[in-house]
């Protein structure tokens, strides 16, 4: 668990360091599968355990079911600050 927590701690500060979204305190993340889908569900677990280690960092909007992306525009979305953190697909992408 605590290497869990530790994980998630480093993760949410490289999201809020390589992220304009943190001078707004929120980070959007796009998920193109449904939400009880494993990566879904990770998503969601990432944001908990983030928000409850730093509880004042930002605050996350997840968006599901390819709400915001869908599998292919999620590259160019995560590149044009549509999304902070998103799903990629390498049988999309080389």
């Amino acid at each position: 668990m605590k290497l869990t927590n530790a994980f998630a701690a480093l993760a949410a500060m490289a999201v809020l360091a390589a992220t304009p979204a943190l001078a707004e305190k929120r980070v959007t993340i796009s998920n193109w599968t449904s939400p009880n889908h494993a990566t879904s569900r990770g998503h969601a677990a990432f944001a908990e355990m983030t928000k409850s280690e730093f509880p004042d960092a930002c605050d996350f909007k997840l968006f599901t079911g390819g709400a915001l992306l869908g599998p292919k525009p999620t590259l160019s979305g995560l590149r044009d600050g549509v999304a902070d953190v998103g799903l990629l697909a390498l049988t999309y992408f080389r």
